[in-house]
């Protein structure tokens, strides 16, 4: 990260998220669910320039100010920051933040409520989900009682299809188990 520009590159974007669900795909998109409100902080020192941010969507306007953040190990960060307040799925889009030298960063939003459903519970299998809301990203890892082992994938994921990425595996017992 470069928050203060000086190899004159791309701009970092910071993500501040409001209430709200949201994960990152593997290919690095943001995915927020209906009413999240962000903010994208393009991190870029004031006295460099004005940078804009150019957006994908025509849906609406997003209001845009010069803020201070506090990131760790570093306080007063000047950032150009955009607001998206209550997303709807008409603002998902890519979103450039573009310096005046014209390097850019780019974060592409999807808007989508998507969960899946709970995995049933079979005798002996323990479920521990990582988020209790099971949406998108949402890994559900499996384990078994003592005296028994899983026979069949250890963890699944919430996939943008709202369908968990393996189906659930059985505890079997152990041969021999004292």
């Amino acid at each position: 990260l470069d928050p203060h520009n000086e190899n004159d590159g791309a701009p970092p974007i910071n993500l501040e998220l409001g209430r709200g669900l949201h994960t990152i795909t593997p290919r690095g998109h943001l995915v927020v669910n209906i009413s999240t409100t962000l903010r994208l902080q393009c991190l870029f020192p004031r006295k460099k320039g004005q940078p804009r941010w150019e957006v994908s969507t025509t849906y609406r306007k997003y209001p845009q100010s010069w803020v201070e953040i506090n990131l760790p190990g570093k306080s007063d960060m000047d950032a150009y920051e955009l607001t998206v307040t209550a997303a709807r799925p008409e603002d998902g889009g890519f979103f450039h933040c573009i310096l005046p030298n014209g390097h850019r960063n780019t974060v592409k939003i999807i808007v989508k409520d998507q969960k899946c459903m709970p995995f049933t519970n079979s005798t002996n299998l323990q479920i521990f989900y990582t988020s209790p809301h099971l949406f998108i990203g949402t890994v559900a890892q499996f384990s078994c009682g003592s005296g028994f082992y899983v026979d069949g994938p250890r963890s699944s994921t919430c996939l943008s299809s709202g369908k968990w990425s393996h189906t659930l595996p059985k505890c079997r017992g152990m041969i021999g188990f004292w």
